[in-house]
């Protein structure tokens, strides 16, 4: 884009937000009180700049609030990018790991359609791509048609690193951190002392370890043209959906509902469940019952329930959360948890 290009949209949005009575340009916190896709889009719910923050641009701020170019600390920011982001997001190059859903990018669309309100009439259940319904896990492409890159990589070879190394060194929470440490990484791997044999986690196939080394000697990219079926030892590999960790999800309620909650609690804690008293959809449940989710999130009544191992109950059949899964939880809070 030229500069006088950039200059004359700059000048068209500065208009129009100049126009807007009710503009207030705070910094962006995690919206506690709108409700969001996790509410199944009732009636009360509009396209405006909370509904835009919470549901399309929720992930953005975790890099975008100083420590990357553009800065969206403040809804003057987000404005004034409005055009690079937009188009970042329908190239599905941001956020990098996972793109924005069909519904969260018509949000988006339709909210600077509109000129970029802080509030308006239209409700967000009107708009054809945001079907009612409760959240629901992302769909995951089948392993073996994935191109090698970060994203598969961390579904991969570096699946279980996050089991230890989000809260002891090496810090392994990032790209960029996974690249500082590649070749101690690649070494302990190599020498089979990653993952630890008495962690209890899975040591790497021989496929794992090609998708990896195949990762590094591209130079570690996002993402490459080499899918995964044409390494020799993974030509073997089960056909199936691949599921995303979850420390590569949003931090997001929808996905501590998706991944967590309806699979762990929901036969207990719902309507019709024997625990109904204390439910966790939809989100303003876990309001009602902001007791369970103090900060800070690793003295919270919920994750000591979880990590005792009392909820799930363990005679109760039902899959114990997972490491992953509880300092997802923890993280979740400690963020205030966003919705």
């Amino acid at each position: 884009m030229s500069l006088h290009q950039y200059i004359s949209r700059f000048t068209f949005f500065m208009m129009i937000i100049s126009n807007l009575s009710s503009c207030k340009y705070g910094k962006i916190t995690l919206i506690q009180n709108s409700p969001t896709v996790s509410d199944s889009f009732s009636d009360q719910l509009t396209i405006g700049t909370d509904t835009v923050k919470s549901i399309s641009l929720n992930s953005c701020t975790q890099c975008h609030s100083g420590k990357k170019l553009p800065n969206m600390i403040t809804d003057n920011d987000i404005r004034n990018h409005i055009i690079s982001i937009q188009n970042e997001i329908m190239a599905n190059t941001m956020p990098p790991l996972i793109p924005l859903s069909d519904c969260q990018k018509s949000i988006l669309t339709k909210w600077i359609e509109i000129g970029m309100p802080d509030s308006s009439n239209i409700k967000v259940n009107s708009i054809q791509s945001c079907a009612n319904g409760k959240p629901q896990e992302p769909e995951t492409p089948i392993l073996s048609e994935q191109n090698i890159g970060y994203k598969t990589v961390m579904t991969t070879a570096l699946r279980t690193c996050s089991s230890c190394h989000t809260k002891q060194d090496p810090i392994l929470k990032n790209s960029d951190q996974y690249k500082e440490n590649i070749e101690n990484i690649l070494s302990e791997i190599e020498d089979n002392f990653m993952p630890p044999e008495d962690s209890g986690l899975p040591a790497l196939t021989q496929c794992e370890r090609d998708i990896l080394n195949t990762w590094v000697n591209l130079d570690m990219p996002d993402e490459s043209n080499v899918k995964i079926k044409t390494l020799p030892s993974c030509s073997d590999i089960p056909n199936s959906p691949q599921v995303m960790p979850i420390f590569l999800m949003p931090l997001t309620y929808d996905t501590v509902y998706s991944r967590i909650l309806k699979k762990k609690c929901s036969s207990c804690h719902s309507e019709t469940g024997s625990e109904g008293w204390l439910k966790f959809y939809p989100y303003s449940e876990i309001e009602k019952n902001a007791k369970f989710w103090k900060t800070p999130g690793e003295s919270s009544k919920m994750v000591r329930l979880m990590g005792q191992q009392q909820m799930p109950p363990l005679d109760s059949g039902i899959e114990q959360t997972t490491p992953d899964e509880i300092n997802f939880i923890i993280d979740w809070i400690n963020a205030g948890m966003p919705q």
